[in-house]
């Protein structure tokens, strides 16, 4: 039996009560044990990065809430518990960062910097100017977090990437928000960036790996002529009003996920020259269909009361996928490409085609390994492929 500790301050005599006690009856309190080994039972009680387990639903405010309150109930026990429960509660941040100044102030008051280990901050619209432009550098110059997650409106992404997105016809999608996100090695997360140098978010650090979740296109497919709209999104800024700041972070990625939800083929193709700059790309990985427990068809269905043409959906994604291997391919040989990752195949509607065709235009240069995983042949696998 384990009780909650006693948090009034006993005396001596009291300890030796209650010590005495503890030992008659077979009892003893939560506080009895050695900082350790309730450190290690409190590893059990870790559950993963809300924003990372639901990285590929449409992007709203609830993909970053958890409904695992376990860690935070057990803080409410006593100021013991809660001071060695306090870093694992803060290993993932999320926070608004009109609010980041009181939350750093909260960091170093209990000394959490390095046990933060990532960060996502949500906004509605632009950070007020009292933040601007370098919020973000103040909260990573302080925080060494590996990981830094933006979710916001398209046309915010601007600020940070110190571009223009194109958002004339963002009435006819259903984008309110869209998700990047940020990975960089440990020795780069200690590194402070300056004030005074006019860095944009993206040329900052040397980020090794960034993911886009652009959300779901469907609602535009109820329009008529919906080929010509244009699609509000950073990747497209990229290719049309690049910046040096972007075209330095996509030369030296390592790592690219794509995540959309039937983006139109026009649009894949202006993230597939994007990805041809990144010269030191190994690791790419795209989605383009909803997650398989997402109910976002049935409820863009529901809200254009059923005008939306699936049939025209599927199409992109098929055509998209056409242009996805193609450039994959030529990765593949002439770049550094080693792993290609397809998350649609998890629609077991649609899986043994899609792996078909994309086997069908990798050919020996790229071999599937299962469960929409490709990896570039070795020189003696490629030679056995074509004399098989």
């Amino acid at each position: 039996m384990i009780t909650q500790p006693n948090c009034s301050g006993p005396s001596t005599s009291g300890t030796k009560i209650k010590a005495r006690f503890r030992s008659v009856l077979g009892a003893f309190a939560l506080d009895d044990l050695p900082n350790e080994l309730f450190d290690h039972v409190l590893e059990y009680l870790h559950h993963q990065c809300p924003s990372e387990l639901n990285w590929h639903q449409r992007p709203d405010l609830t993909i970053i809430k958890s409904t695992k309150t376990d860690l935070k109930n057990l803080s409410l026990a006593s100021k013991w518990v809660r001071t060695l429960t306090l870093k694992r509660l803060f290993a993932h941040v999320c926070l608004d960062p009109n609010q980041s100044p009181a939350f750093l102030d909260f960091v170093d008051q209990h000394g959490l910097a390095g046990h933060v280990k990532s960060i996502v901050a949500y906004m509605t619209e632009p950070c007020r100017l009292i933040l601007h432009p370098l919020w973000w550098a103040r909260l990573l110059n302080t925080i060494p977090a590996l990981t830094f997650t933006i979710i916001c409106p398209p046309y915010v992404f601007a600020e940070f990437a110190s571009t223009s997105i194109v958002d004339v016809d963002s009435w006819a999608f259903n984008m309110p928000y869209h998700v990047i996100r940020f990975r960089q090695s440990r020795i780069a997360a200690i590194r402070q960036t300056s004030f005074n140098d006019d860095h944009d978010l993206f040329s900052a650090r040397p980020w090794t790996e960034f993911s886009i979740n652009e959300g779901s296109s469907l609602k535009v497919y109820s329009q008529y002529e919906y080929f010509l709209r244009q699609t509000p999104s950073l990747m497209s800024a990229m290719l049309l009003c690049p910046s040096p700041g972007l075209n330095f972070m996509l030369s030296k990625l390592e790592k690219f996920t794509y995540t959309a939800i039937f983006p139109f083929y026009n649009h894949v193709d202006h993230v597939l020259k994007n990805i041809r700059k990144m010269l030191n790309l190994k690791h790419l990985r795209f989605r383009l269909c909803p997650d398989p427990r997402s109910s976002v068809i049935d409820d863009e269905l529901v809200e254009t009361k059923g005008h939306i043409d699936l049939v025209d959906a599927w199409m992109e994604f098929n055509t998209s996928y056409g242009l996805v291997g193609h450039t994959v391919r030529l990765l593949s040989v002439e770049y550094s490409l080693q792993e290609f990752q397809v998350e649609d195949v998890s629609m077991e509607g649609i899986k043994d085609g899609l792996v078909e065709s994309l086997d069908a235009i990798l050919g020996s240069k790229m071999v599937h390994q299962g469960d929409g995983l490709w990896r570039r042949s070795q020189p003696s696998e490629e030679n056995n492929n074509s004399f098989g």
